[in-house]
């Protein structure tokens, strides 16, 4: 008898890892979470060890596999999604070289204005990238590491974000989608590209920075020497995947301008998709790369705990902009 089908789905949250497996129907076959520690050690620093993740991987995906497995469903691949923002840094030999620097963390801050000095100002920067450059972007981060740990950067082979790390450590592939690439705050969103010509700018080496695909994209199998930590066979396909602002707006339905995402959570959030690209009107609403090809998506967000880019007026604005454009258009 011939097994039905089903996807794994791997998210890496800022408190914890939820793995689940959906048929083709769209329904829950298995899932399981695990949580894992975010370390503080100074003031306004936030960060996690990257291998903690990985462990609550395996253990979640061992307990979803076999819940398949006795369901008699097949897994046919698998997708990634996770906080966006954080700085995972690796070695020429794939360690990772310290803790990641998540999207919270606070000490990079200072580093947004230089890089606007260094560009010409806000709007010479928008030109590029279609948003300005916010604390907690992974872009800073990366000068900032660069100038407080230069022995850890120069030591740097590649960076990846969350997400993307779970990738690395199933397949052995560098890459990052398109979504996360937006939110390093050095990708140009309307080519959907690496903005080059500002990386160059910046000093820094454009082979840090990994393949970036769109979200459906195959980027590499399971390899055979962590299938069995898995509890599934080598060889099943691993796909592009997305940040989780991005995600979750598609998956509530928000994949034209007609539609509203509102997330109440670890952050309030109004998004909605845009089947052209878009100019950015201001400092406040971030326009990134959708998980879905040919589409870009506008949001605001403002965060539960306070930090240098929480703006309690955002999801007003973002609603006046959306209107807007959507008035444009008509």
């Amino acid at each position: 008898m011939s097994k039905e089908p089903c996807v794994v789905a791997i998210d890496i949250g800022t408190s914890s890892c939820k793995t689940l497996a959906i048929d083709e129907h769209g329904e829950v076959v298995a899932s399981s979470s695990a949580e894992y520690p975010v370390y503080t050690p100074f003031p306004g620093w936030s960060e996690q060890d990257p291998l903690d993740w990985w462990n609550a991987v395996k253990s979640t995906f061992r307990e979803v596999a076999a819940k398949v497995k006795e369901q008699s469903f097949s897994i046919e691949g698998i997708g990634l999604t996770g906080q966006m923002h954080g700085l995972v840094l690796l070695d020429a030999q794939g360690k990772v070289l310290r803790p990641c620097i998540l999207w919270n963390d606070q000490r990079s801050a200072p580093f947004c204005d230089q890089i606007h000095s260094l560009v010409g100002g806000k709007e010479k920067f928008m030109e590029i990238t279609n948003n300005i450059m916010l604390p907690g972007y992974t872009g800073e981060k990366l000068l900032c590491v660069r100038e407080n740990e230069p022995q850890i950067f120069e030591r740097a082979d590649k960076f990846l974000c969350p997400k993307d790390f779970i990738r690395f450590m199933l397949t052995g592939e560098l890459a990052t989608g398109v979504t996360d690439a937006s939110g390093t705050g050095l990708f140009d969103v309307k080519e959907r590209k690496w903005a080059t010509e500002l990386i160059e700018l910046l000093g820094l080496p454009f082979s840090l920075f990994p393949l970036s695909v769109e979200s459906h994209e195959k980027t590499g199998v399971v390899a055979e020497s962590v299938s069995k930590e898995l509890g599934i066979e080598p060889g099943v396909p691993v796909f592009g995947g997305g940040g989780d602002a991005v995600v979750q707006a598609v998956g509530m339905g928000a994949v034209n301008s007609s539609v509203l995402a509102i997330t109440l959570g670890t952050a309030g959030i109004v998004a909605a998709s845009f089947n052209e690209f878009r100019k950015n009107l201001g400092e406040t609403i971030q326009f990134f790369c959708n998980a879905m090809p040919g589409i870009w998506i506008a949001y605001g967000t403002t965060l539960g705990k306070k930090t240098n880019y929480s703006n309690p007026d955002c999801l007003l604005k973002v609603g006046i902009y959306l209107f807007f454009q959507k008035k444009g258009s008509d």
